[in-house]
């Protein structure tokens, strides 16, 4: 009788110890939703600028004229009359990009970061193109703005890979081992 429940004790720990290991969870930190809360609020804020500049510029001289304000200011509005609209909707366009890419980031899938990279470096080289040709220039701060919200993300895609190498790694392991 003894003989029977050690070995009915011993194959329950054997099974215990070679069940399959839950898979490794990666939980949305709060910092991560705080980051895309704010691309959601700049980037669609943004977008929408975007969208309604080229409706807008044209009203713009004639606004400004009726208003006292800075030479400078005139010189300013001038140059944006004088850039194309669809330069205007390829910004609107990646700051859409960087938003989709936020949303994908907020659903833990890791193609969100690569969204969000890609649309904000033609973010950059679409404004430094069309601010070429005025004597506006793109401040180094929003540049380093950028690059480091950049790189915060990509702290959080890192940790969403190695949680997905993980998981593949004990996969693989399990099903050479029978489980």
């Amino acid at each position: 009788r003894k003989r029977i429940l050690i070995l009915i004790d011993m194959e329950e720990n054997f099974n215990q110890e070679n069940a399959p290991s839950p898979m490794m969870e990666y939980k949305r930190p709060s910092m991560l939703v705080f980051l895309c809360i704010l691309t959601f609020i700049s980037s669609g804020m943004n977008c929408l600028s975007y969208l309604l500049m080229p409706y807008i510029i044209p009203y713009l001289p004639e606004y400004i004229s009726q208003v006292s304000m800075p030479t400078d200011l005139y010189a300013m509005v001038e140059e944006l009359t004088l850039i194309p609209s669809w330069k205007f909707i390829f910004l609107a366009l990646c700051c859409a990009g960087s938003v989709v890419g936020a949303a994908l980031l907020l659903k833990l899938k890791t193609v969100g970061f690569h969204v969000y990279a890609i649309s904000k470096l033609l973010n950059i080289l679409i404004a430094y193109f069309m601010l070429a040709e005025t004597s506006m220039k793109a401040s180094g701060m929003s540049i380093t703005t950028t690059v480091l919200i950049v790189a915060l993300y990509f702290i959080y895609y890192y940790q969403m890979k190695k949680t997905e190498e993980l998981n593949n790694l004990r996969n693989n392991n399990d099903a050479e081992r029978g489980f």
